[in-house]
């Protein structure tokens, strides 16, 4: 994972585009049954990814697993690129485990979703 004191860079402000792309209502692909991670702080890497840490509150999650982020402006699909439970990269996550989770292929940015604390991800 990258340096957790390092300042994110900041990015500008969502645009009228990314904002109209968002759905207004939860995709099919999501239902009762599916893994939710609950969001307890979210950032940017320009280049990189979105990183998210929380905790998994239900099911589990793993590797290249396509995801569905739920903002308080809507709703977006990625795919788990990178697992970090402490220091270690992980393959898995489990219910109970508080991890950071890489986001990759996240097709508008965090700050057009209005991801925050207690925003959160499906696994689908």
């Amino acid at each position: 994972m990258t340096d957790p004191n390092a300042q994110p860079e900041r990015l500008p402000p969502a645009t009228p585009a990314e904002l109209e792309a968002l759905w207004a209502q939860p995709p099919l692909d999501v239902s009762e049954e599916s893994p939710t991670f609950r969001i307890r702080d979210v950032f940017e890497r320009p280049g990189t990814g979105t990183y998210c840490f929380g905790k998994v509150l239900t099911g589990g999650f793993r590797l290249g697993q396509e995801v569905v982020l739920e903002g308080r402006a809507g709703y977006a699909h990625a795919r788990i690129q990178r697992i970090g439970f402490g220091p270690d990269l992980v393959e898995r996550a489990a219910a109970g485990q508080y991890v950071t989770i890489e986001l990759v292929r996240l097709r508008h940015r965090a700050m057009a979703l209005d991801l925050q604390d207690g925003s959160h991800v499906y696994g689908i």
